[in-house]
């Protein structure tokens, strides 16, 4: 059974990895959370590191694969937008709460651009998607038949 989708310190390891989360003394079952702040401390070039040493983490222990391991962190980070979207504007948290969203969304458009599986995007952003590719192969094969007979009226009549 997997217990953590992300790589926990040892608690009374003083020198762990720096993407390790956790605290030093005690182990906490709020494994997202300390997630968090570990992402809150990162700069944003880290964070490819930071997603893919827990990623590997995950692969190792869970023997569970990548795409799932993606949609769990953009469905944590989606759900942790929305809860502090919700803090009230005028309260003593409202600073630290915009600091975490924009934080999060950045964290959130890094998983976007590594998204191989649309995870990510809802239903009707791949449909459209899909919809214009469609669109532009349909295009590209009429002009292809548009050559073609020109070619072959062209070709006939010589």
């Amino acid at each position: 059974m997997l217990h953590s989708y992300f790589k926990i310190r040892n608690p009374w390891n003083f020198k762990p990895h720096k993407y390790e989360i956790g605290t030093p003394f005690i182990r906490s079952s709020f494994h997202d959370n300390h997630f968090f702040l570990k992402l809150y401390q990162l700069r944003k070039d880290d964070f490819s590191d930071f997603y893919d040493f827990h990623l590997r983490h995950y692969l190792q222990k869970a023997s569970g694969i990548e795409s799932d391991f993606h949609s769990y962190v953009f469905d944590i980070v989606s759900t942790r937008i929305a809860q502090l979207k919700l803090i009230d504007p005028f309260s003593r948290k409202a600073l630290r709460a915009k600091q975490q969203t924009e934080r999060l969304r950045t964290f959130q458009t890094f998983l976007h651009s590594i998204d191989k599986w649309s995870s990510s995007q809802t239903l009707e952003a791949i449909i459209a998607e899909n919809n214009r590719e469609i669109v532009g192969l349909r295009l590209e094969n009429s002009v292809k038949l548009t050559t073609s007979i020109r070619f072959k009226l062209t070709t006939c009549s010589a």
